[in-house]
């Protein structure tokens, strides 16, 4: 275990969990922790609703399951509600795992509620008071916003850990490359190799990836792009993840404000008038095909963004050219990037290769894209450059 601070800067090497390419929670204040009361019994969240009204985050007489408050079914006003729910951003088509959990607060009895998402529902029943119960289901969402309602058929009952995570045709960028965008539509994307391009822009966000090729031979390549490089810029911080090289030793490594990540790294920003930053970083070595990214596949490495309450963002290292007991079975390691993103507020609208897709009165093409491909192209070539047609970073 080792730490060090410089500014807002604090790096903890750390034991991380798992690994999956786009274990994102989607849901807002999944503890009810944001507007969990000091002093109080309860307070209003922003984020969670009856039919017109805020929930109440409590301090309860019994340990939280995950922080320090739970949500009971009573208004800003202590009035007693039928519902609890919130509407997050999704993609349509996309499958969702809900989890949550729940308890009765009659020490004697058991409480009742339904829970609905997408085209998932699911009955949850909450054990008398002192003791956690964990329901979970999946759900298909139907279009960019998906509301999850819970609602009390009986009894009174508490929840908590609320957790909504995309498991199946999540938003993406993977292969050479392909993309899943945030509106459910596929398409790829011919770039050139050698050459930057955003993927996504706004106004304190830049995503940026350097395409390249897998080796074939000492002086020849496949046909075809992938991502050998990505350069984030999160307001005055920077990321850049390098997918390794064509050696057998030329590992990849993520970069955070010019300082390598060792494995288990844990990064936190909380500049002050900005957004809170998390990031995490997990080097693994796992045959990738639970994870969606190709059955010969190996995930070597998971990155984790969180953008305060605007984007999330993962990053898996990806080899390729192994067999299943992990041998090499080509000449030249093929090493990439795959990448997934999910904005967290409903109001975001950014622009990029991936970002654009979010916004479905624009008008784009066959391929994909408004406009042409070199209006995405970083003219200096920098990794964390904004000089392209539809730049939002800094503006």
């Amino acid at each position: 275990m080792a730490s060090f601070r410089a500014a807002s800067f604090l790096l903890v090497v750390a034991c991380l969990a798992s690994l999956a390419l786009a274990q994102i929670n989607v849901a807002r204040d999944a503890g009810f922790e944001k507007y969990c009361p000091a002093n109080s019994y309860a307070a209003p969240t922003a984020d969670w609703y009856t039919d017109v009204a805020a929930v109440q985050s409590f301090l309860y007489g019994v340990p939280a399951r995950e922080g320090a408050c739970v949500a009971d079914f009573l208004d800003a006003s202590g009035n007693s509600i039928g519902t609890i729910s919130q509407s997050v951003a999704t993609v349509a088509g996309a499958v969702y795992s809900v989890t949550f959990e729940l308890q009765s607060v009659n020490p004697l009895s058991t409480a009742d509620i339904d829970v609905s998402f997408g085209s998932g529902s699911s009955n949850g029943n909450a054990p008398g008071f002192g003791f956690w119960s964990q329901g979970s289901f999946q759900g298909a969402a139907t279009g960019a916003t998906t509301t999850l309602t819970f609602t009390r058929q009986g009894g009174d009952v508490i929840l908590d850990a609320i957790s909504i995570v995309c498991i199946a045709n999540c938003p993406s960028v993977f292969g050479d490359p392909h993309f899943i965008g945030l509106d459910g539509k596929r398409f790829d994307f011919d770039g050139e190799p050698g050459n930057v391009y955003n993927l996504l822009t706004d106004s304190e966000v830049q995503v940026n990836t350097l395409l390249g090729q897998f080796k074939l031979g000492p002086h020849s390549f496949i046909n075809g792009a992938i991502m050998s490089q990505i350069g984030m810029r999160l307001g005055d911080h920077s990321v850049v993840v390098n997918a390794g090289g064509s050696d057998l030793e030329a590992f990849g490594f993520v970069i955070v404000d010019g300082v390598s990540l060792e494995d288990g790294a844990v990064v936190e920003f909380n500049d002050e008038g900005k957004e809170p930053i998390h990031i995490t970083f997990d080097r693994k070595n796992n045959n990738a095909e639970k994870y969606g990214i190709g059955s010969h596949d190996y995930a070597v490495g998971h990155l984790t963004v969180i953008y305060g309450s605007q984007y999330a963002f993962t990053v898996v290292l990806v080899e390729s050219g192994r067999d299943h007991e992990g041998n090499w079975v080509v000449p030249y390691p093929r090493r990439s990037l795959d990448f997934a993103a999910q904005p967290l507020a409903l109001h975001l609208r950014p622009h990029g290769l991936f970002g654009q897709t979010s916004q479905p009165s624009l008008t784009r093409s066959a391929s994909g894209m408004q406009g042409e491909r070199e209006d995405y192209q970083i003219q200096s070539g920098d990794l964390l450059g904004s000089d392209f047609t539809f730049n939002k970073f800094g503006l």
